[in-house]
């Protein structure tokens, strides 16, 4: 659902926040390395995102 929500709505109020949510879901299930690559797709959609901070310590990686 939430890669569904990024495709009919990249920029939306609430974009962060799911953003973020779609990290955390990856992460949740366990697969690293595909929670690593949504933290950095993260971090080019919300190069200012308010989450940044908690991604980054989450998934041990930081923007570029």
């Amino acid at each position: 659902l939430g890669r569904q929500a990024q495709e009919r709505f990249p920029v939306s109020p609430y974009s962060d926040e799911r953003d973020m949510l779609l990290v955390l879901a990856v992460f949740n299930q366990g697969i690293d390395v595909r929670a690593r690559a949504e933290a950095y797709s993260y971090f080019k959609r919300h190069p200012n995102g308010r989450y940044t901070n908690d991604i980054s310590r989450l998934t041990h990686t930081r923007p570029k």
